[in-house]
């Protein structure tokens, strides 16, 4: 199905991980919270998952719920070292840098009154920078966004205002108040330049482009499997679960949601509203159709930074 025509928005997911200044390791946990999310057919709602929030019943997920990657023993890896994943020729890391990846099992109790199908789309990655990335508005512009110095040199005012966008004190509490650019041709990448401080605070990857430097997927879960973890995607993408992206999620529409769904479904919509569960997936690693690539954001420039991963999901 053609998720970009027929999706009707329902759902939208802010993942946040937080790259520790120094280390350079995601601060996370294997342990999930059981939280529940109300999603109606045709209606919009959100959730969040966030460092230091996610109470049972709250809309927010916490960092320290969130499941990040495996080693090859099947343990939880917990941390992030700036793993680049595969080599540039697309052949993977047999070492510490071999892929990495946080995933979370969402539970979402999905209401209607016909049969629904359930599509989820990571939409952008904004990457609020740390104190080690040091590069200036026009560094910014070469070394990220791949601008010649000739193409920097001929921007002018008005051509500028398709790379970046103004910083704002509501950005620090809600990255959803980041906007696009204004210019009459916005870039896939962006900044959000703070000019009083002349600092570069974010750079945003939007959905165009994002696959080039992370790669997403979701899948069919449960509540119950690997101690409420969920199904677990395994380093290599071509072993995870089976992937819905093609296809979407297909719930059948069960009065009362008795019964079991026929076969070709994956769960179960009715009015009163069923549970069903959902695995979603970043890898800090590219997919260009036909290899896998280096993660961009392996480089130390990186380091200390904090990543927003925004996903939409809508059911038709």
């Amino acid at each position: 199905m053609n998720a970009e025509k027929h999706v009707i928005p329902i759902l939208l997911i802010i993942v946040v991980l937080l790259a520790l200044v120094c280390t350079y390791a995601w601060y996370s946990a294997s342990n999930i919270a059981s939280v529940t999310l109300q999603m109606y057919s045709g209606s919009v709602t959100a959730f969040a998952l966030a460092d230091g929030s996610g109470e049972s019943g709250q809309s927010e997920y916490s960092g320290n719920d969130l499941y990040t990657g495996l080693d090859g023993s099947g343990e939880s890896r917990g941390n992030y070292s700036g793993q680049k994943g595969y080599h540039s020729d697309g052949t993977i890391y047999e070492d510490a840098d071999k892929p990495y990846f946080v995933f979370k099992t969402i539970s979402y109790t999905m209401s209607g009154q016909s049969d629904v199908t359930v599509d989820v789309v990571l939409e952008k990655v904004i990457v609020k920078v740390g104190e080690m990335y040091l590069y200036s508005f026009n560094d910014t512009l070469k070394k990220v966004m791949g601008l010649t110095d000739e193409q920097i040199a001929a921007l002018t005012n008005e051509t500028r205002l398709n790379y970046y966008v103004e910083y704002s004190n509501a950005m620090e509490s809600d990255v959803t108040a980041i906007t696009a650019p204004t210019g009459a041709n916005p870039n896939s990448i962006y900044m959000v330049y703070n000019s009083s401080t002349s600092k570069v605070i974010y750079i945003v990857f939007e959905k165009v482009i994002v696959d080039e430097f992370v790669t997403f997927d979701y899948w069919v879960s449960d509540g119950t499997s690997n101690e409420g973890l969920g199904i677990i995607p395994e380093d290599d993408p071509d072993d995870n679960p089976t992937s819905k992206k093609a296809t979407g999620i297909r719930l059948q529409y069960l009065p009362d949601g008795q019964g079991n769904p026929s076969q070709g479904y994956d769960g179960i919509v009715c009015e009163s509203g069923y549970t069903n569960y959902v695995g979603v997936y970043v890898g800090f690693f590219g997919y260009d159709g036909v290899k896998y690539t280096e993660c961009l954001f392996s480089d130390n420039k990186f380091q200390g930074s904090e990543f927003h991963f925004m996903f939409s999901a809508g059911g038709v």
